[in-house]
């Protein structure tokens, strides 16, 4: 695993807002919890009162009490769940961001790059290298393996040598193609 400085604060990042959604979904299991706590508690005084004697008022009460419990249940059941796949979120995004996953976000960063080259091509004339490169990282994109992203990006590369309007573009494409070498010597 490869964690840099910077990626670890984004993937802290990721990870907060779903923690705030747990701190809510516990602080919600807390107030089911009490209310629980106070179902049984009055449940418990009605039963003593019954076994003085049969009350109407008490058994229409604990019939009242037993759906409040049930519907309570089930809160505390979906909270519960809730909380576990709020977890299961933050986790994945955790993991997803600081596993050997890099593919997806190396062909983001071509589409990024593509963006870029057609910023450059829509300004005014844009030179055949800069059509060309754009029309490879599309084939990036669409394609999806790592030795044709490799293959195309080392064309594109070429192509742009040269071009001073795509000097940003071609220093993004040559550290797009470092880490692309990278993952496939892995």
């Amino acid at each position: 695993m490869n964690i840099q400085t910077n990626d670890i604060g984004h993937v802290i990042q990721l990870a907060i807002a779903p923690v705030f959604l747990l701190t809510g979904v516990a602080t919600k299991l807390t107030v089911l919890m009490n209310r629980l706590a106070r179902i049984i508690d009055r449940t418990r005084d009605l039963q003593i009162e019954l076994r003085q004697g049969p009350d109407p008022e008490c058994s229409e009460e604990l019939d009242v009490l037993y759906l409040r419990w049930r519907l309570i249940n089930y809160a505390i059941t979906s909270s519960t769940g809730c909380g576990f796949l709020i977890c299961v979120v933050i986790a994945c995004l955790f993991l997803g961001d600081t596993a050997n996953l890099p593919l997806r976000r190396a062909l983001g960063e071509a589409a990024s790059i593509r963006s870029e080259l057609m910023a450059i091509a829509a300004r005014g004339p844009a030179s055949a290298g800069v059509l060309v490169a754009i029309d490879r990282l599309k084939t990036v994109q669409s394609d999806g393996s790592l030795s044709a992203a490799l293959s195309q990006v080392e064309f594109s590369i070429d192509v742009l040598h040269g071009i001073s309007e795509a000097a940003h573009a071609r220093l993004r494409l040559l550290l797009l193609q470092k880490r692309l070498k990278g993952m496939s010597s892995d």
